[in-house]
């Protein structure tokens, strides 16, 4: 099992300060990321180089410029919300594509483009397939 590495933290953290954001601040966004990490961390169950890259790519997409409502701050009540419904879905694979649906429901964001939703379940298609969770019934989407 893999944990996210030190560089990758690193990175968060510097892409923090460069915001030029108070002590506070960073130390909440750090607190911020690393709830989100040990969420889709527990969502794969272990953590390889391509689930951190996958998560890297998903907190970039939240963290871009312009992004006040659907960020990861967003994904993470919406994740909270959903707990008491998983809670009651027999099903994991049923679990599982809700949980995903979540992080991607709102990942690409272009005020001008009119495939916003169509984009984001395409991306969380494309990722599900490169880590191997298909099953997710993604297939029948594209």
């Amino acid at each position: 099992m893999i944990e996210i590495s030190e560089n990758s933290l690193s990175e968060l953290l510097s892409k923090s300060s460069q915001l030029t954001q108070s002590n506070s601040e960073v130390k909440l966004l750090s607190s911020i990321h690393n709830c989100s990490f040990s969420k889709w961390k527990d969502f794969f169950g272990l953590i390889d180089d391509d689930i951190i890259k996958a998560y890297n790519d998903v907190l970039n997409q939240y963290s871009s410029a312009g992004r006040y409502y659907h960020n990861i701050n967003h994904i993470l009540f919406c994740l909270e919300e959903a707990e008491f419904v998983l809670g009651k879905i027999v099903w994991q694979s049923q679990r599982a594509a809700l949980t995903w649906s979540i992080w991607f429901h709102d990942i690409v964001y272009d005020i001008y483009s009119k495939t916003d939703e169509q984009d984001s379940a395409n991306l969380a298609i494309r990722w599900a397939k490169e880590l191997g969770i298909e099953k997710l019934g993604y297939e029948a989407a594209e």
